[in-house]
């Protein structure tokens, strides 16, 4: 029912072969985005815009379950991240839980500029968590505060696994 040039963009044909994969992984780590790389594959496999044998959508799924899988690796990475600035600043601020499975629950954080703010100023000051992170499957929480100029001061930062008290 199909013309010749659209059967590959049945699900059953599209597929991602191994060394394509890990190509758009490169090149997705490198900056490019789904439509470049995607078009960069085209030139270098010398096909018509399109006739791949998969869609940008296969590959968009493919990016996103590399990310679920590097998921736990973020999670220590910025723990690991956040002892290294601990080291260096010793006024820098941080604390998190890990939960069931070995999961990062929340992760809070606050640098040692931020803590002197807070200190004048926190007689003020809003937390808000209306941004949630996709990637992560966290809430993005940020406390920040006015001062004496109406300025705004960021005092802390804390990822949250569950929203409540």
């Amino acid at each position: 029912m199909l013309k010749s040039n659209e059967v590959h963009l049945l699900p059953a044909y599209c597929t991602i072969f191994s060394d394509d994969k890990s190509r758009i992984c490169i090149f997705a780590k490198a900056g490019m985005s789904l439509r470049q790389l995607l078009r960069l594959m085209e030139l270098e496999k010398g096909v018509k815009l399109g006739c791949l044998p998969s869609t940008e959508i296969d590959a968009r799924n493919l990016l996103l379950s590399f990310r679920n899988v590097n998921q736990d690796n973020d999670a220590i990475d910025l723990i690991a991240m956040c002892k290294k600035l601990k080291d260096e600043d010793h006024s820098f601020k941080y604390n998190f839980k890990i939960g069931r499975h070995n999961r990062l629950e929340d992760i809070v954080w606050s640098y040692a500029s931020s803590v002197q703010l807070y200190e004048a100023f926190s007689d003020a000051m809003v937390f808000d968590t209306t941004h949630h992170l996709d990637a992560c499957d966290m809430r993005l929480g940020i406390w920040v505060g006015v001062d004496n100029h109406g300025m705004t001061c960021f005092f802390s930062c804390v990822l949250l696994r569950e929203e409540d008290t």
